[in-house]
């Protein structure tokens, strides 16, 4: 989030300082899982749709120059600035890229599903195929 807040490419916005502000608490406040982005309250247009996709298309790029794991001085200032969080060994790229992909599908409205919905995309078959 401190990349998303410095990017100057990136256009300012009050949907901007939404998203840096409550997803950067929501990263460092030490939650080991899912943290809900809000998206029905955050995207009302577009837009706020396109620059999402904006930011995980930015981000996805990042994380794919790490090479293979993410490296251990991001990891220690992840740990550092988040309570609670203490990383066994640094996460494989991989895993990490294949939730952007589906955040992405997400917004382009390629992965639909319901509170009751399967969650069919987490199923090793289809997991392993993103």
């Amino acid at each position: 989030m401190k990349e998303i807040e410095n990017k100057e490419t990136l256009p300012k916005s009050v949907l901007r300082d939404k998203v840096v502000t409550e997803w950067y608490l929501a990263a460092t406040v030490g939650f080991v899982g899912c943290i809900n982005l809000d998206l029905d309250n955050i995207i009302n247009s577009d837009d706020d749709r396109d620059f999402l996709l904006l930011i995980a298309d930015d981000m996805q790029e990042r994380l794919l120059r790490f090479g293979k794991r993410i490296p251990k001085n991001i990891i220690a200032d992840i740990e550092n600035n988040s309570l609670g969080i203490k990383w066994a060994q640094a996460p494989l790229v991989n895993s990490i890229a294949k939730v952007g992909v589906l955040f992405k599908q997400l917004l382009k409205g390629d992965l639909n599903f319901k509170s009751n919905s399967p969650l069919d995309y987490l199923k090793p078959e289809v997991w392993n195929s993103i």
